[in-house]
Parts: C-alpha cells; sequence; structure tokens
C-alpha cells in the first residue's frame, strides 16, 4: 500500500496519548471509607506499586481509532500496473517546426532539423508523436491518427523520414494561428478519446521566436487548461544567438518620380555597419550601362552608377534617396549584412493605362460655358495612368467608349433621352456617370426636357426640378465629411467652403424613398451634390454647373480635389498588384495566365471565399498575360519577417498560453509517477474505508465503556 499524502502518517505518533491515559492511576484500586476519617481533607493516596495497563481492549480501540484516521488523511492507494498500462500509456505530443522566411538565416535550419530529430528519438514508447511545420499556414507531416497506426520503432521511422527535405520557407511567421490550430487539433482529440480520465497535451515549438511573428490569433482563444507549450528555441551552431544583428530595408511611400526612398534600420547589432546599396538588373546582375531615356534608346548610354555607401550605426534608423533608374523592372541589393535572407527587394514599374474622361455636350458651346474646358484642366496623370479628354454631341450615332477605358462620363443639361437610355444600360454594367445641371430651368421647354432625360436616366423615377429663385448667391452647406469624396477636405484648413459661391442652380425635390444619398446641400436646403447606386455603377448628380457663369466653383482650390474624387472613384478597384508579398493571394480573373520567377506555369488555389486565385510563394518577378498583354509584379518578402529581434516569452504567457522550459528527464518522470498515483487514489477512494472503520471502531469502544 502506497500514500499519496505520507506526510499525514506523522500524526500516528498522537496514538501515545491514548497509552498514556492509560497508564496515569488518579485513584487506588480499591477504597474502604473509616468514619473516624470523613472530618479530614482528601489527599491523594501513596502509589506503592508501578503504573501498569488494567484495559488493554481499550487501549487497543482507542489506539486503533487514531491509526485509522492518520490513514485517511494521508490518501492510501494500492499500485495497480493495469490501471496505468490501459488508462494512462499514451501521452500525444505535437512537435511544431518553424519554417518561416527566418529561418533561413545563418545556420539556424540545420540546428533546427538537429533539434527536431533529437526530439524524436528521445521519445518513449508510450508517447505518440505528431509533426507540424508552419510559416504563414499550418502543414501537417504526420498526425496523430497516422504515427497511432504504427509501432514505436516505426513511428520514429515514419516522423524521421518525413523531416527529410523539409526546407525553410520565403512565407511569414503566424506563431498565433500555429499554435491555436494545433491546440484546436489536440483539444478535439481529448474529447475522442473516452478512457483517459486526464490528459495532458504537450506541443514542442521549435522555433527561433522572431518579434516580427504574428499573435493576432491568440487574442481571442481560450486556451485549453491541459495544453502546454515546450519552448525549444533554435541558435546557430556555434553558439549564435538568433536575434543576431540584421540590417533590413523597407520601401517608403512616394510621390517624387526621381528618387524612392529606402528606410535602412539596423537592429540587434552592437556595433555600426558599413553597408552599400546597388541597382542590379532584372536577373540579378550588375548593371554595367544604363540608357538616359527609355524612349530614345539610340542617345548614348551612362556608366553604371557606384553602388550608394552607409555607415549605419547599431540599433537606429536611416531614410536614403536611390536614384530611380529608367529600365521598369530592378532589383535593389543590400551588402554588408550577415543576415542575407531578406537583402534583395524587386521593383516593377506597372504599365501606364491610357484612359479617357468623355463629355455628352456640345463642343461649340462658348469656351466659358463649356463643362469640357474645365475638365480638360484637371490634373489627374500619374505613374501608372495618362488622362485624356473627348467631347461627345448630343444624338451621336458613333459607338459608345469602353467601359475599361471611360471609366467616367459627364453630361451637361442637353443630355437627350435616348443618351439617357444608353447611360443607364452604361451604369449598371459599372460605369460611373455625372450629370451636371449646368443652365436655368426657369422656361417649360428646357425643364420638360430635363425631367425626361431624367427618368429615362433613372428608370422612371419621379422628380420635381425648377429654378432657385434666390436674391443673394448661395454657398454650400450640410457637408457630409464622412464620405470619401469629402474626406481629404474634412480638415479645418481645408473645410472652408464660404468662398464658393454660386450664381445660379437649380432646385431639386428627391423622393424620400429614393436611393440617392444628399452628400452636399445649398444654404436654402436644396441639394447641390448627390449620388445614387444603379447596378455595378454609380450616378452623380449636381444642381448647378461649375462654368463662371453659374459659380466660382471651377476657379475655387475645392474643385480640383472633388473631381478628381469622382474619377477615382469611378476607376475599377485595384488589385493590390504593385505591393505584394510572399503568401499573398490573388483573384485570377477570366483569361488571365500567371509565371513564376523561374518562368514556371503557376497552378490556381482555391481561396478563403471559394475564388480561384494564384499564391507567391518565392519573391521575385511573376508575369501575368490576359489578351497577349503581359505585365510584370514584383513580389517582396514581408517586413515583419526582417523583424529578427528575440519575442519575450511572457508575451505568449500574457496571451494565455501555458509555457514551460523544456523539462529533464526525471521531473518528467516524476511528475508522471505523481499523476498515476493521483489517478489512482481518486479511482480507489480507499480513504472511506478507513473513515468507516474509524466510526466503527468508536461504536464498539462506546458500547464497551458504557456496559463497564
Amino acid at each position: 500500500m502506497s500514500f499519496l499524502a505520507p506526510m499525514f502518517l506523522i500524526g500516528s505518533l498522537a496514538v501515545l496519548g491514548p497509552i498514556v491515559f492509560h497508564m496515569i492511576r488518579r485513584q487506588a484500586k480499591g477504597e474502604q471509607v473509616f468514619s473516624s476519617l470523613m472530618f479530614l481533607e482528601p489527599s491523594p493516596p501513596t502509589m506503592m506499586r508501578r503504573s501498569r495497563i488494567d484495559q488493554w481492549l481499550l487501549l487497543l480501540l482507542r489506539s486503533l481509532a487514531v491509526l485509522l484516521l492518520v490513514a485517511a488523511f494521508a490518501r492510501p492507494f494500492l499500485p495497480s500496473f493495469t490501471f496505468v498500462e490501459t488508462a494512462q500509456s499514451n501521452v500525444r505530443k505535437a512537435i511544431l517546426l518553424d519554417i518561416s522566411a527566418s529561418m533561413n538565416r545563418e545556420s539556424l535550419w540545420p540546428a533546427a532539423i538537429e533539434r527536431t530529430q533529437s526530439i524524436i528519438n528521445e521519445a518513449k514508447p508510450e508517447h505518440i508523436l505528431s509533426l507540424y511545420t508552419f510559416d504563414n499556414h499550418v502543414h501537417s507531416l504526420v498526425s496523430e491518427s497516422e504515427a497511432q497506426s504504427h509501432s514505436d520503432i516505426e513511428r520514429k521511422t515514419l516522423l524521421l523520414s518525413a523531416i527529410e527535405g523539409v526546407q525553410p520557407s520565403h512565407l511569414a511567421s503566424n506563431l498565433g494561428k500555429a499554435l491555436t490550430t494545433i491546440a484546436d487539433r489536440l483539444t478535439k482529440l481529448e474529447g475522442n478519446r473516452d478512457d483517459l480520465k486526464q490528459v495532458s497535451s504537450e506541443i514542442i515549438l521549435v522555433s527561433d521566436f522572431q518579434a516580427g511573428s504574428s499573435l493576432d490569433r491568440l487574442e481571442n482563444f481560450q486556451w485549453p487548461t491541459n495544453c502546454h507549450v515546450t519552448i525549444e528555441r533554435i541558435r546557430a551552431k556555434g553558439g549564435m544567438p538568433t536575434d543576431s544583428s540584421n540590417v533590413a530595408a523597407n520601401v517608403l511611400e512616394t510621390k517624387s518620380s526621381d528618387s524612392i526612398p529606402i528606410r535602412l534600420v539596423h537592429r540587434n547589432g552592437e556595433q555600426s555597419k558599413s553597408i552599400e546599396l546597388e541597382w542590379l538588373d532584372e536577373n540579378g546582375k550588375r548593371i554595367e550601362t544604363e540608357p538616359n531615356d527609355s524612349a530614345a534608346l539610340e542617345k548614348p548610354s551612362k556608366p553604371r552608377s557606384n553602388p550608394l555607401k552607409i555607415d549605419l550605426p547599431s540599433e537606429s534608423s536611416l531614410v536614403v534617396e536611390m536614384p530611380k533608374l529608367v529600365a521598369p523592372n530592378r532589383i535593389l541589393e543590400l551588402r554588408g549584412d550577415s543576415a542575407t535572407f531578406d537583402n534583395r527587394r524587386w521593383f516593377a514599374k506597372p504599365p501606364v493605362r491610357e484612359l479617357q474622361i468623355v463629355c455628352i455636350d456640345d463642343s461649340n458651346r462658348p469656351t466659358p460655358e463649356s463643362l469640357g474646358y474645365f475638365l480638360k484642366q484637371l490634373p489627374l496623370d500619374n505613374d501608372v495612368r495618362q488622362v485624356t479628354f473627348a467631347w461627345r454631341a448630343p444624338r451621336s450615332l458613333d459607338p459608345w467608349p469602353d467601359l475599361q477605358r471611360v471609366p467616367l462620363m459627364v453630361a451637361s443639361h442637353l443630355l437627350t433621352v435616348e443618351d439617357a437610355k444608353q447611360s443607364r444600360l452604361r451604369i449598371e454594367n459599372g460605369g460611373h456617370f455625372l450629370w451636371s445641371l449646368d443652365a436655368p430651368v426657369s422656361d417649360s421647354s428646357p425643364r420638360e426636357s430635363v425631367i425626361s432625360a431624367w427618368k429615362a436616366l433613372t428608370n422612371g423615377e419621379q422628380v420635381e426640378i425648377k429654378e432657385a429663385v434666390s436674391k443673394k448667391e448661395c454657398i454650400w452647406e450640410k457637408i457630409d465629411f464622412t464620405h470619401p469624396l469629402f474626406q481629404t477636405l474634412a480638415d479645418s484648413r481645408f473645410n472652408d467652403f464660404t468662398k464658393t459661391r454660386f450664381w445660379q442652380h437649380r432646385k431639386i425635390e428627391l423622393s424620400p424613398s429614393s436611393a440617392w444619398k444628399t452628400i452636399a446641400s445649398f444654404d436654402d436646403g436644396a441639394p447641390a451634390l448627390a449620388c445614387c447606386s444603379m447596378g455595378a455603377g454609380k450616378l452623380w448628380l449636381m444642381a448647378a454647373g461649375w462654368q463662371p457663369a453659374e459659380s466660382q466653383f471651377a476657379l475655387s482650390s475645392k474643385f480640383v480635389p472633388i473631381m478628381a474624387g469622382i474619377f477615382e472613384d469611378s476607376l475599377p478597384s485595384e488589385r493590390g498588384l504593385s505591393r505584394l508579398e510572399t503568401g499573398d493571394q490573388i483573384a485570377i480573373e477570366a483569361g488571365e495566365v500567371w509565371e513564376g520567377p523561374s518562368h514556371e506555369m503557376l497552378q490556381p488555389v482555391e481561396m478563403a471565399d471559394g475564388v480561384r486565385g494564384v499564391e507567391f510563394t518565392t519573391p521575385g518577378f511573376y508575369r501575368v498575360s490576359i489578351n497577349n498583354i503581359a505585365q510584370t509584379v514584383a513580389v517582396n518578402l514581408p517586413a515583419s519577417e526582417s523583424d529578427t529581434r528575440t519575442m519575450e516569452l511572457e508575451k505568449l504567457e500574457r496571451l494565455g498560453v501555458t509555457t514551460k522550459a523544456k523539462p529533464n528527464e526525471e521531473r518528467l518522470a516524476a511528475k508522471e509517477e505523481q499523476r498515476k498515483s493521483v489517478e489512482l487514489e481518486k479511482d480507489q477512494r480507499l480513504w472511506r474505508w478507513f473513515m468507516i472503520g474509524m466510526l466503527g471502531v468508536i461504536v464498539i469502544e462506546t458500547l464497551w465503556c458504557s456496559r463497564a
């Protein structure tokens, strides 16, 4: 018999109490009363014989009661080898190996493989090991069901063969996603194991624990109480820590066409570093000559510029300007950094899109009275697009322009019913349309013409339009600065519209039940600027013109940002091809073909929403072609992987993860034995029989005393 709390056995010394009490005799055994002594003070008799025990049975009963009580508190149990073998023979352990991009540093990966192999070889027969790897996703190499179907020797062979050939990827590290995924799997497996009274799961995390790893998934995750994480932090061979010096180069946003700002960050370095930045061609080779002008290659070429040399102090950040080169595809290389896995950045210049704004108006109108005159002055060109302007006469029989080339059309009050019907079809298919009522509608003829065009454009919606009567000019008020069109003007420095005056405008009474949203109103309460979604497109309405005869709008500082905002809103949503990182996914459009950095064809993958797309797994230049039009796309490593500082393990504990360092085998064995003893004692509950026995002994002792 064993005891779970043997310290309580010290209480067995209390059995000395009944023995002492039985040996103490406070009066003589026989007593004879003499009448002559009745008036004297009583005194205890002098014992002539040594104290001895007379009631041996009572002494044994009382001593037995004390011993049974002490034994009950010591929680006795009988060792049962059958229970140990059947109920607690299997211990679940999941090895979670980090294969993110930061594991490419120095000799980290060989050290990680060596440590993983040691964990597999040191596993005991009762350990059921499963093997997983993680970067931005979790990959199962050997699941628990596969491990259980093999014997101990076969299991180790299976795990060792699965780890062979595994290499670190170029994806970001999502440690939070990996831990929650494996913890959920172990918890689910525990729920399916009804034969286990209590199971403790262990995740052996083999990683460099770089600070850039994402932990977002742990914030709202309830960590299982019976699952703990054993930390296996990998260091490079030779004792080099994983947080050794690293210089990262990150590209900043710029509007300049002459240079690219690069932020250099030196982390964990004890000394300053001398580094170099240099442009390479798209094949990664040094550039010997560079054309002066891509449009005139016959001009003399200029020699390759020397590398930019920089002294970067330790624990510092510095922004440098790198000149843009003429060629569209270039690689920026950083030299002088020992961690070379993130020392290249790929740049691809997107093709320039040729777009157009078409104005439906009479091109013969005098210049000051024409809407198109001011539209042509809008500065809408940038590095990725070139915007031109074109006229379209009312009732023109020319084909309507393509939606991809002309995302926005503008019409004056001369919009006809036929043009309005075609414009409505265009809007429903995804186009944007701006209708400016830029002429008075005091007379019945122009008012009826405008209302007819309105009904054709809005598919029969009723409206009341009339000329506003005011003795003074109007201004805009009640502007919705939360709307994307006015968010750039919401600052107190730009939100003053009192100087933008309108001499005349139309008063439009929109139906309250309609889908129109008024973005700005005149100070008389009439809508000034409104929009309405129709199908896949949008219809904009302006109740006044921007010509000088109508208002000061075209000559104000608000005209360019508002009109540019309407144009930007009309553009199809960007696919984000200019800022791609490894691990990103892009939906495939009809007819698209993607090639990888080695000119291999990319196979479509199913994305989270069920859409087919492509995933970028390695940095470099990718090529996409659609309708025989090719475009080069640059994919870079995530900036978070360059943060190679060591993560604070306390951060995991604050998020609820039960972590601990690797315990030695003796401590593991002792803790396992203690756990088995607790399970045996809880299952047998012998202490209850000891308590019943103690109560029985007390009853017998009481009955014996009363009889005596």
